[in-house]
């Protein structure tokens, strides 16, 4: 052994054994700042859209509330046929708005729930991740129902009052039934199609990434 203080130590000739490691079983931690960002990024969508589909439920129950009570003003008395025909539309038009107002509050009801899921989700909380696939699974099972609603039910109604009105035209007039029955499919399919473009993909993107491992152990809160 030297005096010299800058002689580094001897090595002690023990070669290092990594099974006798104190570190050895010990559990893995993620290095700090590595916890999934997926659940704010879809909090913060999740508050957007579910913000503006509320506020367009609630404008859209309203007009549908104020829509079906047009069947009350075909009980006036009609003394031509264009007025009679005007009482026919008025007649299924409330019909229809009874059928909007119901998908405008599916739309309220969901809308609601995913705004306070969004919040959740934003700050990475526990029930947050679970009411995100429930949200999912139900926000596709009222698509199914509103898709069932547009194309069985308003569809038809469309057929139907278009058809009806055809009955007090004139001759020689627009063939209104046959125009009625093509738009009525359109009409019940158009909104189908709507639904599914505008509305189906959020609640799929939801379940596929909150299913995820990463995804439910970052939110641990």
């Amino acid at each position: 052994m030297t005096d010299n203080p800058y002689t580094p130590p001897a090595s002690s000739g023990a070669s290092w054994d990594p099974q006798e490691s104190p570190y050895r079983g010990a559990p893995e931690v993620s290095p700090p700042g590595m916890v999934s960002a997926v659940p704010k990024v879809f909090g913060v969508l999740s508050i957007i859209f579910g913000s503006m589909v509320l506020l367009f439920s609630l404008l859209g129950s309203c007009a549908s509330a104020f829509g079906r009570n047009m069947g009350s003003l075909s009980n006036l008395p009609a003394h031509t046929k264009q007025a009679q025909n005007v009482q026919v539309m008025l007649q299924y038009m409330a019909k229809i708005y009874d059928y909007m107002l119901i998908t405008q509050i599916i739309f309220l009801v969901m809308s609601s729930v995913l705004l306070a899921v969004g919040i959740g989700q934003v700050k990475y909380r526990r029930w947050a991740r679970a009411w995100s696939v429930y949200w999912g699974w139900a926000a596709i099972a009222a698509l199914a129902v509103m898709i069932i609603i547009s194309v069985f039910l308003i569809g038809p109604m469309y057929r139907e009052m278009f058809t009806a009105m055809s009955k007090g035209m004139p001759s020689g007039a627009m063939p209104m039934g046959k125009i009625g029955s093509s738009m009525g499919g359109l009409m019940g399919g158009m909104f189908g199609i709507m639904y599914i473009i505008f509305y189906a993909p959020y609640p799929v993107l939801l379940l596929l990434y909150f299913s995820k491992t990463r995804v439910k152990e970052a939110m641990d809160r």
